[in-house]
């Protein structure tokens, strides 16, 4: 899922997201790329099913345009990671994005960073 910047207030609750396909093909590297403003990631099932190609759970990234990368609440979401895929973080913030917040969280296994230093 690629919420693109320039999108505001955008709500993603209630679904399932399975990993497998995603290419890596132009950054296809994550279940979303956050590009947009102010999105509410909550009560999703992110499950990786042995993709190799995955690397981050939601990666929050800034364009360094206008509404680009601030304003994020994720929360209660649950990650299935395997248990090969412990260097995946849940939430990664890149540099440049703002009030990136996240709480309640689970990830399966729990071994494995949970976010990166920009998320609150």
């Amino acid at each position: 899922l690629d919420i693109k910047e320039g999108t505001e207030e955008i709500i993603v609750e209630y679904n399932y997201i399975d990993a497998r396909g995603i290419s890596n093909a132009n950054y296809a590297d994550s279940f979303i790329d956050l590009k947009g403003t102010r999105a509410y990631i909550r009560y999703n099932t992110f499950v990786r099913h042995g993709e190799t190609k995955l690397t981050r759970g939601i990666a929050v990234i800034d364009r360094g345009v206008e509404l680009s990368s601030y304003e994020h609440v994720i929360h209660d979401n649950e990650f299935y990671l395997d248990d090969d895929g412990s260097n995946i973080k849940m939430v990664d913030a890149y540099s440049g994005t703002t009030d990136v917040y996240a709480w309640n969280n689970v990830r399966h296994p729990s071994n494995g960073p949970a976010y990166s230093n920009s998320v609150n």
